[in-house]
């Protein structure tokens, strides 16, 4: 079982790569990424907070707390793009997952498939 750190790691990466390739305007409301990455309402909050103070997203709050809306900064997306400069390329969450309903280890990849994701691809939509 993943430790709470690892799964906070691995939601910050996971909430940048969306909020930077996948919305309008690096834009989504908390609700949204509550349920797109599985995340209760505490561990959601605490995500979010971390992220806020290292300057990664902004938090527009509305009166209505549910309906926040988190945006991506100028520092989040230089974040998020610096890693993959850097070649820190992992596979997906919805891949790994698909990988262990499979019974399938990332060390079991065949080469080509390795070198896919090493090489980034696997973001690019190729």
């Amino acid at each position: 079982m993943r430790t709470r750190r690892g799964k906070y790691e691995e939601a910050f990466h996971d909430i940048l790569e969306y909020l930077a390739t996948n919305t309008d305007g690096g834009r989504a409301t908390r609700p949204f990424l509550e349920e797109k990455f599985r995340l209760r309402e505490s561990s959601a909050s605490d995500i979010f907070r971390i992220m806020k103070k290292n300057g990664l997203i902004e938090i527009r709050k509305f009166t209505v707390k549910k309906m926040d809306t988190i945006i991506i900064t100028e520092k989040g997306r230089e974040e998020y793009l610096s890693r993959y400069k850097k070649g820190e390329y992992h596979i997906p969450t919805n891949v790994k997952k698909y990988l262990n309903n499979r019974n399938i280890a990332e060390s079991q990849l065949f080469p080509i498939q390795k070198d896919f994701v090493n090489r980034g691809l696997i973001f690019n939509g190729i």
